[in-house]
């Protein structure tokens, strides 16, 4: 009984520990990205970051419902 509370206590341990580090990634990721926004298709760029953003959110979103 005692190993299936570690296991799942480890697991949590895990899953929080994978959540933290794309979490951060992805942040820093975010923002190495708009310091790279092509000033010749700025209407293309903001989309697409703006897409990049939505995808982020939404990863946010589902670390908070597992």
């Amino acid at each position: 009984m005692a190993s299936d509370r570690t296991f799942h206590i480890e697991r949590v341990k895990g899953t929080t520990f994978i959540a933290l580090l794309s979490i951060v990634v992805t942040a820093c990721y975010l923002i190495w990205r708009f310091n790279t926004l092509n000033p010749d298709a700025m209407g293309f760029s903001i989309v697409l970051y703006s897409a990049e953003v939505y995808g982020f959110i939404t990863t946010l979103m589902f670390f908070f419902m597992i």
